[in-house]
């Protein structure tokens, strides 16, 4: 009987369910966009995304040096002060390219569109963002 139950945990959490959407393609795909559409937010995924990562590889070397001079912060005070200022200045930069970003998102769609892109796009980031300031850097 336990070997039954522990076979359908199993499966209950292995398969997904079935309306589930497991990327951001797969929720696109759900808007339904015509072919300009889909030409114009490309377009602007182009604009945007180089810049956005270049930040974030930049923020997380910042990070990786601050970690480690958190290990003896009394000699480091100044550089972990800097650190810390450069990093929130890196995701104050990125939070501004991302309502750039949806903002000419917004633009390309039509109401029922925007209202899905809107939903999804608050979900994802109440899923997967903190506020700036309880993120761990300037205690």
């Amino acid at each position: 009987m336990k070997y039954l139950y522990a076979l359908f945990i199993f499966f209950a959490l292995s398969v997904s369910p079935l309306y589930a959407q497991h990327s951001y393609s797969d929720f696109e795909r759900g808007l339904n966009l015509s072919d300009a559409q889909r030409t114009s937010v490309e377009d602007v995924k182009r604009k945007y995304m180089d810049e956005w990562h270049a930040s974030r590889r930049e923020a997380i070397k910042k990070k990786l040096e601050l970690r480690d001079l958190y290990k003896n912060p009394s000699s480091n005070r100044g550089r972990i002060e800097t650190l810390q200022k450069q990093i929130l200045e890196l995701e104050i930069s990125r939070e501004s390219l991302y309502s750039q970003y949806r903002g000419e998102i917004s633009r390309i769609l039509n109401e029922e569109q925007l209202e899905k892109y809107n939903n999804f796009c608050g979900s994802e980031r109440r899923k997967s963002m903190r506020p700036l300031g309880l993120r761990g850097y300037g205690r």
